[in-house]
């Protein structure tokens, strides 16, 4: 009986050390701002082609965006990004740096929730205008019809709010995602949605998120996002699409749905996060598009410096 019971004892401490050892660990990804507080980070922005018909070079460009808390309310913080341009670039090419108006001292202004989560951004029409006038900058001065064509309907696109906040605050919009939220180690995943690019309804993706390293001692997390596009439920969406894009033929419709089947869409985004201050000491994004042998790829590393 005595022996029974020691191993009854003994299973009980196994299966308690093994809970502890499993258990997750959490940590919730908030602010701890204060108005006045400010910060600078560094961005580098490259993409790169591989596997296409001849060699496309690989594009690289760096500028610094100064971040600042400059207001607060009950509910919500007012931040303001401003971009610039590091001295050396513009040393090296003075006249250049004229020509990137919105990397030469373009102000992005947004709301935050307490938490740190994105609201909105207050100057959409002034960033806007930024990028529609470093568009126009690039273009030769004597315009033919279809460079105009082109810009009327760049300017009819951007001439909303919610596409403005979806396709030109990229860097804010990735800063700002894991706001708001609890990561533990034990891998989580929901059903999402990406964007179509043909149009029409959005493509099903499933996102997966986590915790992967934890140094209290230092006061640093990293907290890893990994969104893939659904190729396997793209058949619902895949016939309106083809109607919409006029493809009606049996022989011509198989060629699209194999197209459409290579075709594949992944996000890996790393932070690095401190706790105590709720502020990112480094991000790395990474969009990779794939269209059969094809591979482009878009990259953003955010550091604090």
């Amino acid at each position: 009986m005595k022996a029974i019971k020691t191993l009854l004892l003994l299973i009980i401490t196994i299966q308690g050390l093994c809970q502890y050892k499993t258990a997750d660990s959490a940590v919730d990804c908030v602010i701890h701002w204060q108005p006045g507080a400010k910060k600078t980070y560094s961005i580098i922005h490259e993409k790169s082609t591989t596997g296409g018909p001849g060699n496309a070079a690989p594009f690289r460009f760096v500028y610094e965006a100064d971040v600042t808390v400059i207001d607060s309310s009950a509910q919500t913080f007012t931040v303001k990004w401003e971009f610039r341009l590091p001295d050396d670039f513009k040393m090296a090419h003075p006249r250049l740096s004229d020509s990137l108006p919105v990397f030469n001292g373009m102000s992005m202004i947004f709301k935050i929730s307490k938490m740190g989560a994105f609201v909105t951004l207050e100057n959409w029409e002034q960033v806007r205008d930024a990028y529609v006038k470093q568009m126009e900058i690039s273009l030769p001065r004597k315009q033919d019809s279809f460079a105009l064509a082109t810009m009327k309907a760049v300017k009819e696109m951007f001439n909303s709010k919610t596409t403005v906040e979806a396709t030109l605050v990229r860097e804010i919009q990735l800063f700002h995602t894991l706001y708001g939220y609890r990561f533990t180690t034990r891998e989580a995943s929901e059903s999402t949605q990406l964007p179509n690019p043909f149009g029409g309804e959005p493509f099903p993706a499933y996102q997966t998120y986590q915790l992967t390293n934890l140094d209290p001692a230092k006061d640093a997390y990293t907290i890893v996002f990994r969104l893939k596009m659904d190729t396997a439920n793209l058949n619902k969406i895949s016939d309106p699409l083809f109607e919409k894009m006029n493809i009606k033929d049996n022989a011509s419709l198989e060629e699209a749905r194999k197209q459409l089947k290579n075709y594949n869409i992944q996000d890996f985004t790393e932070y690095r996060f401190i706790k105590s201050t709720g502020w990112v000491s480094r991000l790395f994004y990474e969009r990779s598009v794939t269209n059969g042998v094809t591979k482009q790829s878009d990259f953003y590393t955010i550091s604090l410096k």
